[in-house]
């Protein structure tokens, strides 16, 4: 299991979605709003919302100033976290 905090401000990623190919992963929404996109359609989360994360879940997210918590297990590494560009 790992933990780490994110700030974003903005779309992330820059351009097309990513997934992690061998965590769950939950976003605890600490401050701020974002819209996530994902397959299963587009999601509303601010303060206090928590979303989890299946594995290989593909999703880009439209944030305004949000900071989130995020658990992942197993614990993540840069190798399974993919980029892809549409």
């Amino acid at each position: 299991m790992s933990l780490a905090v994110a700030n974003i401000h903005g779309r992330y990623p820059e351009e097309g979605s990513v997934c992690n190919t061998a965590c769950e992963q939950i976003y605890h929404v600490v401050s701020g709003r974002a819209t996530l996109h994902l397959e299963k359609g587009d999601f509303e989360i601010k303060k206090g919302d928590t979303h989890f994360f299946n594995k290989n879940e593909t999703y880009w997210l439209e944030a305004k100033d949000l900071e989130v918590v995020i658990t992942n297990t197993p614990a993540w590494n840069k190798k399974q976290y993919k980029n892809l560009k549409e």
